[in-house]
């Protein structure tokens, strides 16, 4: 009767083990849901780097700024670091196929 109780037990660690590698490992969610996972608030050159190689695509803000009839990426009220959309996306390398989202 204990070898009975201990096999359970034993069973119940295994697909509880077993459930949390397939449901919560990173590994196992992006080679499922590859093409959902994207990565928020890529704002600098810097963070686009780190990350454009391991993600299917980055979120991103972007300001107009009529006084240099140019886009500026910036999430207000933050202060700008005079990143041109021009210059963020020429930055681009490695990764062709990295998708944008671009909120204005």
């Amino acid at each position: 009767m204990n070898r009975k109780y201990s096999l359970i037990f034993l069973s119940f660690i295994f697909l509880g083990l077993l459930a949390w590698i397939i449901f919560y490992s990173n590994g196992v969610l992006k080679l499922v849901f590859n093409e959902k996972i994207w990565i928020h608030r890529v704002n600098s050159i810097e963070k686009l780097g780190e990350v454009q190689a391991d993600f299917y695509g980055v979120e991103l803000d972007v300001v107009f700024l009529d006084s240099l009839n140019e886009f500026d990426v910036n999430h207000p009220p933050a202060e700008s670091i005079n990143l041109s959309l021009f210059e963020y996306l020429s930055t681009i390398k490695e990764n062709k196929k990295l998708h944008f989202w671009l909120d204005f």
